[in-house]
């Protein structure tokens, strides 16, 4: 009976060696398994060294050319608007909130970008308005005034209002002094403007814009001429604490302080409503978006849902998956699904698919000790879940697709990733040096070696043959634990293995730096 290769599959150490199936490894480095065939990783290509003094935590690649980067984990992503004339990038993980813009992201000098940010949001004004005027005339013309004011950026974002001023009794049409401080919040808003407002018939409405400067405006506007209601009574500032940044199908982005999930107004990414805001009193650990629904996990419990178009009207559920989220980092928007590390093992959940994804390949009470899922960093790379992980002080690296179950290690380890949604193309930060992953014209040694066959019956094969996209192969053949052969194979022509080895136990090995199709060991030239 002879024993085929081929299509070639990853490890299932949940299994004992020869109780794997014929095309599944008991190890399986730097390959990946496309069409069946046995695939090695290409080295990583090198891209730039970023500038930052330390351990590079996240990297984020702005505007196709300038690699922003941290130390510390920190969530970023590009406007949700789809022409966005400020180029405006937004962050959370480093002190508050944060957002840049292509005229400062990278001026100033040096490369320790971003060089130069604004603090996410506009504030309410700390000071209600003041209002002078004369006396008030005709009593049929007579009304009950009063005045908010708010502040603009530079960029048109319109914050919250100030406390009104008191009322007073005022005629329509006659002059009334509006007076407001001269300078903006504290911190770094890149604050410009205010817009005044006036109350008429319940609601407060548009009277002017002026400069941040500006202490005062007479106000003669009648109130036939006033303008829109205000729109901003609801747009807050984000918490100083949210972190997690995302964007969802709707306009909005998402994010997470340690127990609310969060949401700002759609397309509007300085406005975060606190309606929105949806209290976890198990705390959150981490969170993704796929189509309109929002996966927020927790450490001590199950995930919940969160469903909707609407950011004020989002739909909770939790999921029936016992399997709290063990690290943020491991945490990856898969497209269609959000994958996050358990105890227990990966767990996906979807369009159309949740589960333990994992559990075919690795026995879930081993997955802790296995994998040590706390200290995970996770990366998207088509189907595959990139992980790299720290055990026992053992940095390491696998690769698992997501969509056949295949699981194989690597030899590289990053301590940042950044999967650029436009190529699908994965970006790492391997001993300090930003590189793609799997982008090098040189391809790594794969080094694959096969289940343990127990034939029944004692077998001295003799012929081998393998066939690959190019050669050389190096193939190796034990019998018994021993290894009976290594062969240097140039060619598919098959090849003499050596006698007087007689086992009821055989098992092969392919170290390549070519793509493997098929391998097949036998006892004749027409076996194979």
């Amino acid at each position: 009976m002879p024993i085929r290769g081929g299509p070639f599959s990853g490890i299932a150490p949940k299994y004992a060696a020869h109780l794997l199936p014929n095309n599944a490894a008991t190890a399986a480095k730097n390959c990946l398994f496309q069409s069946g065939e046995l695939r090695p990783l290409r080295e990583p290509s090198f891209v730039w060294t970023p500038t930052k003094v330390g351990t590079k935590k996240t990297i984020w690649l702005y505007n196709n050319t300038y690699w922003f980067h941290w130390l510390e984990d920190v969530d970023c992503v590009s406007s949700p608007l789809a022409s966005d004339a400020y180029g405006r990038a937004y962050w959370t993980g480093e002190a508050e909130p944060r957002m840049t813009t292509s005229s400062i992201a990278t001026s100033g000098g040096g490369t320790n970008y971003p060089n130069n940010y604004y603090k996410l949001g506009v504030p309410a004004p700390a000071s209600a308005p003041t209002i002078t005027h004369g006396s008030p005339g005709s009593a049929n013309n007579i009304q009950s005034r009063a005045y908010i004011y708010t502040y603009v950026s530079a960029y048109g974002e319109e914050g919250p209002p100030s406390d009104p001023s008191e009322l007073h009794d005022i005629t329509d049409g006659d002059s009334v002094t509006v007076g407001v401080p001269g300078t903006g919040p504290d911190g770094a808003y890149n604050i410009t403007k205010k817009n005044i407002y006036r109350l008429n018939s319940g609601i407060y409405q548009f009277v002017a814009q002026i400069n941040l400067a500006t202490t005062t405006y007479a106000d003669t506007t009648l109130n036939a001429a006033l303008g829109d209601e205000i729109e901003s009574t609801e747009y807050d500032p984000p918490p100083s604490d949210l972190k997690g940044l995302f964007k969802m199908a709707n306009g909005c982005l998402g994010g997470f302080t340690p127990t609310e999930f969060c949401m700002s107004e759609p397309y509007l990414p300085h406005a975060w409503p606190v309606r929105y805001r949806i209290p976890f009193a198990g705390g959150i650990v981490s969170a993704g978006a796929f189509g309109n629904s929002v996966l927020v996990t927790n450490g001590a419990d199950k995930p919940y849902l969160l469903t909707g178009a609407d950011p004020g009207s989002m739909l909770r559920e939790q999921f029936e998956l016992g399997h709290a989220c063990m690290s943020k980092r491991g945490t990856v928007d898969m497209g269609d699904a959000v994958v996050f590390p358990t105890p227990f093992g990966l767990v996906v959940a979807g369009t159309g698919k949740t589960g333990l994804m994992t559990k075919d390949v690795v026995d879930p009470m081993d997955f802790a000790s296995t994998f040590a899922p706390s200290t995970l960093l996770g990366a998207k790379h088509g189907d595959n879940y990139i992980g790299f992980h720290t055990v026992n002080g053992t940095n390491k690296g696998f690769v698992f697709n997501t969509r056949t179950g295949d699981l194989s290690t690597i030899d590289t380890f990053a301590t940042a990733t950044y999967t650029d949604p436009g190529t699908g193309d994965l970006y790492l930060v391997v001993n300090g040096d930003i590189v793609k992953f799997d982008g090098s014209a040189t391809e790594m040694e794969a080094d694959w070696e096969s289940k343990t066959f127990i034939l029944g019956r004692a077998t001295n094969f003799s012929r081998a043959q393998v066939r690959a996209e190019s050669y050389p192969v190096t193939f190796e053949v034990y019998a018994d634990g021993r290894l009976v052969s290594s062969r240097l194979v140039t060619s598919k022509t098959p090849f003499t293995l050596p006698g007087k080895f007689l086992s009821d136990e055989w098992r092969y090995r392919i170290l390549s730096k070519n793509s493997v199709r098929t391998v097949a060991i036998a006892n004749s030239v027409s076996e194979l």
